[in-house]
This record gives C-alpha cells, structure tokens and sequence, in this order.
C-alpha cells in the first residue's frame, strides 16, 4: 500500500493548498472591492473639491490599481483551478486502487462493440472496465489513443516492446502524468471530435491568391487615416477626399461581411479549446524524455524534419527553449503555432463589440486582416495540425497505460515469446480486483486446451478473464498483474457473456453459436490464438452439449491455437485421455461448514469432484425434494 500513501500524502497536500488559495483570492475579492470603492469616493472627491487635474490623476491611479487587482485575481483563480484539479487527480488514484473508481464518469461506453472478438466479454469498455479504471485522457484523440491500444493496438514484438519502454519511462513520471491530465480537466469540450477546426486549418484553398491585390488592404486604411489626420490639422485637402475612402471601405467592408464572417466563425468557435491544446502541448515539449519512442512523439511536435526521433529529439533545457521561442515558419515549437491562432481568434472576438467593431472595419477593414492572418497561418502551419492532436492523443493514450506502473510499480513487464505458443504465468490475477482481496494463481498453457471445471462461483469465469485482461494489458505495453508472465503473441477470442437478441429472433443459445462460429473460422486462417470460453452451450441439453463441446474442442485442436474452456460437464474432463486432444484439466473446489460455503479461489489440476448447486439454492430458501 506504499503507492496509495503516497498518493494520500499528495491528496493531503493539495488539499490543503487549495484551502489555503481559497482564502487568499477570497481576501484578493475584498480588495479588489475595497480598492474601487475607495477610489470612486476619492476620485469625485478631488474632481469637487480641487483641481480637475487632481481628479484626473486620482481616477487613473486608482483605476490602474483595479486593473492589477482584476488581473491578480484571474491568475490565482487560474492556480486555484490547477491546484483543485489536483486534489481531484489524486483522490482519483486512490480510489483507482479500491472500488471508487467504479464511479467515475468516463466508462468509454460508446468503445463499446458486441462484435469485438474480446473487449465486451473482458470488460474493456463500458461500466466497471478496464477502460474507466485508468483513463486519464481528456481529449478526443486521448480517448481514442487508448481505446485503440486496448482494442487493436500493433502486436509485432518490437511495436510491444518500444511501448514498454514507453511506459516503464512514464511510468516514473507521474507529475507529468498528472499534469497532463490536470491541463485536459481544466478545459471543458476538448473531449469532442475537433474535426471542423483540423478541416478549416488542412484547406489551402486561399480566397486571396494575389499577395499584390492584399496590399490594396493596407493601403487603403492608411490613406483613409492620413487624410483625415491631415485635414483636421488644416491642410488644403478636400474633406470629400478623405470621406470618399471611407465610403471606399465601408462598400468593400459591406461586400466581404459574410464570406469573412463564415472564414472567421471556422475557427473562433474553437476559440475556447485553443489555449487548452497550447498547454498541453507545451507541457510535452517542455518534457524532458530519455526514451526514442518518446523523444519521437515529443519531435512531432516541431514544424520541419530537425526535430526528430534520434539524438537530436533529446533537446531540452535552453536549447529547447530557443527552439520554442523562434519564429521563422518552420521548426517551431506547435504550442507556440496554436498560441499564434488563439491570439488571431482574440482579434475576431472583436466582432461581438458592436460599436468598436464597426468603427475598425470601416478605418481599418479589420475583418480583411484577420482573414489574411488566418490564411497566413494555415499556409505555414494547417497540415501539421491534425499530426499535433493526433500526438497529444497518443501521449495521453500512452499515460493512461502509466497509471498501472503509477499505482503498482511492482507489477512486471511480460516476457514476449518469440518461438512457440505459450502462456506461462506465476501468481497472476484479475488487474480490476483490488489487490487486497485478488487471489493469485500459477498457471500455464503452452498447447491444445485446459478444461475448467468446478462449482458455481468458484472462480472458473474469473480465471478466463484474468487470461485475457492480462494479455490485453501485455499487448499494449503495460505491467500486467502478476510476478512473472511469459506469454506470444496471439489473437484473442471469447465467448463467455452472451446474450440473445429478441428483435432479430436470436436465442442465447443461438448467439452462443454464431459466437463459437467465429472462432472457429478465425482458427482456420493459421493465426496465432488464444480461445476462452465460459459455460460452452449452456443454453441446451446436457447431452448436446457435450457432444457440441467435444467437437469445438477437436476443431479447435491445432498447433497454433490454445485456449480455456470452462464447464460443468464432467464428461470433457475424459478427453484428456484420448489420443492426441491436448486436453489438461484444472479446477476449482469448496468446503462447506455451519451450513456456508466456502472458496479458496485456489486452481488446483485435475477435474472437479465438487458440486453446490444444491446448497445454493437451500441457502437462498428453495426446499428441494428428497
């Protein structure tokens, strides 16, 4: 339990900070009022009683002194939000190692697939997943990142073993971690697709071809000011001259309103994430990282090819620092790139000032400008958006993978074998049962199948899903929850929580056929794969089942397949004596005292000599015949 003290110490801290901000920005409040009071009552004061320069002064004092409190107080607001985030954050992780985080709101229920080969009957996705236990991602991408490598994630050995490198990194970095969720928390709507800003910045298509006719834009609002400065200063210049430009300007303003509007509003309705996405950015820049794969990520983040995936991707400190600060359109920094197109956003926000807005298109033709600038921005930076996102995504896929290592630093990195099928495991458990209850069992596999038998509740269901979790965790690079793990790499296949389907007339039974169905074909491409199957046929009679189950069970008997068969049908414990099944029978077992019952969870080989339906139903009160 080292990791949640610590992560309780944390909690505790930020607590206590944040309690203690409150106070201050409740105290900067009431000087923020007590300041404008006081120089409302001395400003009309002076202005009556002395000199209207007096006054004046006062006023600009006073006001100046306001300002600096209103901007204060917005950033220890902003620091507050940071520092309750963190309590946040916190109290998460140590829910995370108990029950808790079965509560949390982001279960990834639209991941969820009934046509996946595995994710709904392991608990990937949806309500008390795998997913809701460590997602931290708060973006779309984020999101996206981890459903993938826990849905389909690249399972060549390298691609394994560079994420787990990934990760044994990251995992050692959980204030970056955490930051990086921090900044995802702190802005709502990050989480929806952002497919209209990436549309907007991947268009080229420019509505100013001619770069001379642009010029005709800036010319014409300096005229405009000229003359008017000249005439007021008494030259012998006509005022219809000055008037005629900006008659000029307000037909040209008048003319361009909805097609600038519409360039404009492309963007500005993403205003609000743009500063989110900047820091998360900037938090990976800033991020010192040792591993390639990383550093990789990181170079992504950089416009041009000198910041790549090598030595050069380990630039940090002022070397970094120069490299984010520059502006020359290329190499620099995507933080500093979003930050140019949040600061234009600022600039159409202007818009929503009627009056100010107005007077700066008809003297300046402000919308123009603002196009030209967006336009500016695209041409240099709009195709590598999409690449910036996506890698932000990937990061947080990435830390949301870390958060294992985070909670359980004791948890072990599987080996990958690279010759022969095999799942070798010692003291293993289901990673979504806390670990102070988790029983943990040896286990192996490295042919044909296993036969699980034992009584209800017993823990056959629970040694499937443990099977499966953990490779899915070993998979995409994770710790897996056990003290040592030997595993291929193998596709995986269940059938265990099957339903029927009253609208397309599909029975349980028959559900659990189409299932049993696809397995079977997939078997017969010669791929690698590991089948788990709970309670095989329980929708039918008892002798039908067998005889189903004894032919899945010889048609899935090929050298390149193993898999788990849970059951109640003693009978399939036989085929481990025929020749040439590959049959090893394991089960579970109970005792019985004071009229309970009682499971150790403890796999044990052979069949099952056990049976408890009947004290089940005596215990819930069902009289059953002599």
């Amino acid at each position: 339990m080292a990791m949640y003290e610590e992560f309780k110490k944390r909690y505790d801290k930020c607590q206590a900070e944040e309690a203690e901000r409150k106070k201050q920005l409740d105290r900067m409040s009431n000087w923020r009022l007590l300041v404008f009071l006081a120089g409302a009552v001395a400003s009309v004061l002076l202005f009556l009683e002395t000199n209207v320069v007096y006054g004046f002064l006062s006023l600009v004092v006073w006001l100046a002194m306001f300002i600096w409190l209103i901007a204060r107080h917005r950033k220890m607001s902003a620091e507050l939000k940071k520092v309750s985030c963190r309590v946040v954050i916190n109290r998460e992780y140590m829910d995370r190692m108990g029950s808790g985080w079965m509560d949390f709101s982001d279960c990834g229920q639209e991941f969820a697939n009934s046509a996946n080969p595995y994710t709904g009957d392991l608990d990937i996705f949806g309500p008390k997943s795998m997913f809701q236990w460590i997602n931290i991602a708060k973006t779309y991408y984020g999101r996206v990142a981890l459903k993938n490598l826990l849905e389909g994630p690249d399972k060549s050995i390298a691609a394994i073993q560079m994420r787990q490198s990934a990760l044994r990194e990251l995992s050692k970095k959980l204030d970056f971690c955490q930051g990086l969720q921090s900044e995802g928390m702190l802005s709502k709507g990050v989480e929806n697709n952002p497919q209209k800003l990436l549309e907007y910045a991947e268009d080229q298509t420019a509505r100013f071809k001619n770069k001379k006719l642009q010029n005709l834009f800036y010319v014409l609002p300096a005229s405009v000011i000229l003359t008017f400065t000249l005439w007021l200063l008494g030259s012998s210049i006509p005022l219809f001259l000055p008037l005629l430009l900006l008659v000029t300007q307000m037909i040209i303003f008048a003319a361009g309103y909805m097609r600038n509007s519409e360039i404009a509003n492309a963007v500005y309705g993403l205003k609000k994430h743009l500063g989110a996405y900047a820091n998360l950015l900037r938090l990976i820049e800033s991020e010192g990282f040792e591993n390639e794969y990383l550093c990789g990520l990181r170079g992504k983040l950089f416009t041009g090819n000198e910041l790549g995936a090598g030595s050069d991707a380990k630039m940090h400190g002022p070397d970094l620092d120069k490299r984010m600060r520059g502006f020359d359109g290329k190499g620099e920094a995507a933080s500093t790139s979003l930050r140019r197109l949040e600061n234009i956003t600022n600039a159409v926000d202007i818009k929503y000032s009627t009056v100010l807005y107005f007077i700066l298109n008809i003297f300046t033709l402000w919308d123009y400008h603002c196009v030209f600038a967006l336009e500016e921005w695209k041409s240099h930076y709009g195709k590598n958006a999409r690449q910036w996102l996506e890698t932000v995504g990937q990061m947080e896929g990435l830390s949301s993978l870390a958060v294992v290592g985070h909670m359980y630093p004791e948890w072990v990195y599987p080996t990958l074998s690279q010759s022969g099928l095999k799942f070798v495991a010692k003291g293993i458990g289901h990673p979504l049962i806390a670990k102070n209850v988790c029983v943990r069992n040896d286990f192996e596999i490295s042919r044909g199948a296993c036969v699980i038998t034992g009584s209800n509740m017993s823990g056959k269901t629970t040694l499937l899903r443990t099977v499966g979790s953990n490779l899915v965790l070993a998979y995409a690079g994770a710790p897996v929850f056990a003290e040592k793990l030997e595993c291929a790499v193998m596709d995986i296949f269940t059938s265990m929580r099957v339903h029927d389907d009253l609208g397309s007339g599909i029975s349980t039974f028959y559900a659990e056929l189409l299932r049993v169905k696809m397995i079977i074909e997939h078997a017969r491409k010669g791929l690698p794969m590991i089948y788990l199957i709970d309670e095989i046929f329980m929708g039918t009679n008892s002798l039908d089942r067998t005889t189903g189950a004894r032919s899945v069970l010889k048609n899935l008997n090929r050298g390149w397949i193993i898999g788990l068969i849970s059951t109640h049908d003693f009978e399939l414990c036989d085929l481990e004596k025929e020749k040439g099944t590959n049959v090893k029978n394991y089960h579970f077992t109970e005792t019985y005292s004071n009229n309970e019952i009682m499971f150790d969870y403890r796999l044990r080989p052979g069949r099952s000599r056990t049976r408890n339906a009947r004290h089940l139903m005596k215990m819930v009160g069902i009289e059953l015949e002599e």
